[in-house]
């Protein structure tokens, strides 16, 4: 019996040290290249790249700007997702999307609408604003969810809260008409109050509504614009009840729907952090994925995450590459703005491994040197393997291609005179 323990010992260890150093150049849900658009700045070249898209974008190099979102223009034309549009921009704006694999965005352009490629004729951009907080959007014809018509609702006095909308007729969830509306109002998203009720979701996912009995609706306040509310002098993030109470709501400081602050603490999904960031300078960066956000404070850039299961808090410092490289980072920027010269990348006030990271490999010239393609690095590791994966960037210059690895060992290869995207 112990040496059948001892087996499963050596083997359990063997394969969960062999999980730490395995790593995939790939995306997390087994992308090619970047889970978010990518747009790459060279001096003479861009390129985008999102998820298994790789494509050389024709443009004014000089006059480029990204939006976002896969959103971008030039002098004379608009790109989507690196394709040219052929449609002459001016201040082209994102109104809102909806953040997927094959993300949907709604911009607007002089005085039309667009969903990703096409123009919208139906929606009435003079009057068209995305609803805060929502998935929701309004013009003074109509309501839609996530571009969506919601029928039979009334624009002008249509408010919304996560996934459930109101006007003053009834109540919707998501697109569909739910129940009448006596005057009912979201509190959290989770929690909701009538005149006279509190009630809640019947569970996380329910679109239907039951009564509370043992909770009074001026005991329950809203903290607009957030899925927080306070119960009973209690913080609540929808239904997770946190341990901070008898706060004063006028002192939180709202950064989105699922992130605030109150006095020296954060909040992020519910759960609080022991790791220091400094609040008062606290602001979003990137809202990201679903697990995911970016954050800045006056000290740097970090990705915030809240493990599902165990309500575990991650924060991971992500701007501490060499000043020179920093902008190579996806994860800072919706795009990879490049500046390689030989005075950044030798001069004494940085290190890169030493300074010969590129001149033990013979790159002394870096006008020709541009990236070409980004991946993150995945790893394949159990659940207790909290090692982050690295970045590579593929790079290029007259004698080929070359792969450049960030992470806790800089590694610079050369990997031939073609490559194959």
């Amino acid at each position: 019996m112990m040496k059948n323990i001892l087996l499963l010992t050596l083997l359990f260890n063997y394969f969960f040290s062999f999980s730490q150093v395995s790593e995939t150049k790939q995306a997390y849900n087994q992308c090619k290249f970047l889970e978010k658009p990518n747009y790459i700045i060279n001096k003479n070249s861009v390129y985008f790249e999102k998820c298994a898209i790789h494509r050389k974008v024709n443009t004014n190099v000089s006059s480029f700007k990204i939006v976002g979102q896969g959103l971008a223009y030039d002098d004379k034309n608009i790109f989507f997702n690196g394709m040219k549009l052929n449609v002459t921009p001016n201040k082209p704006i994102i109104i809102h999307d909806q953040y997927r694999m094959n993300s949907t965005v709604y911009w607007k352009n002089n005085n039309f609408i667009y969903k990703n490629t096409l123009k919208i004729n139906k929606i009435d951009s003079s009057s068209y604003k995305r609803i805060s907080y929502s998935s929701y959007s309004k013009d003074k014809h109509h309501v839609y969810y996530l571009g969506k018509t919601v029928k039979g609702t009334d624009p002008k006095t249509f408010v919304s809260e996560i996934t459930y909308g109101f006007d003053k007729n009834f109540v919707y969830h998501k697109n569909k008409r739910i129940r009448k509306n006596g005057f009912l109002k979201p509190i959290n998203g989770y929690f909701f109050k009538d005149s006279t009720t509190v009630y809640k979701r019947k569970d996380s996912y329910s679109e239907k509504l039951e009564p509370v009995l043992n909770l009074k609706i001026e005991n329950c306040k809203s903290i607009t614009g957030t899925k927080y509310a306070v119960i009973n002098d209690t913080l609540y993030y929808l239904s997770r009840k946190t341990k901070t109470t008898n706060l004063n709501v006028e002192k939180i400081k709202v950064l989105d729907d699922e992130l605030i602050t109150y006095e020296n603490t954060l909040f992020y999904k519910g759960v609080t952090t022991t790791q220091k960031l400094d609040i008062s300078s606290l602001k979003i960066h990137e809202r990201g994925s679903e697990y995911q956000k970016t954050v800045t404070d006056k000290n740097g850039i970090y990705n915030i995450r809240v493990t599902p299961y165990n309500n575990e808090f991650f924060i991971e410092n992500i701007d501490t590459l060499p000043k020179p490289l920093k902008h190579l980072s996806p994860l800072l920027e919706n795009t990879t703005q490049i500046s390689f010269s030989k005075e950044n990348i030798l001069n004494n006030n940085y290190s890169i491994d030493k300074k010969t990271l590129f001149t033990d490999k013979g790159i002394t010239n870096f006008d020709d040197l541009e990236v070409v393609s980004v991946l993150k690095g995945y790893r394949p590791g159990c659940s207790q393997d909290h090692t982050p994966g690295s970045n590579y960037y593929i790079l290029k210059n007259v004698k080929g291609y070359w792969e450049l690895k960030l992470s806790a060992k800089n590694v610079l290869t050369f990997i031939g005179e073609m490559y194959q995207f």
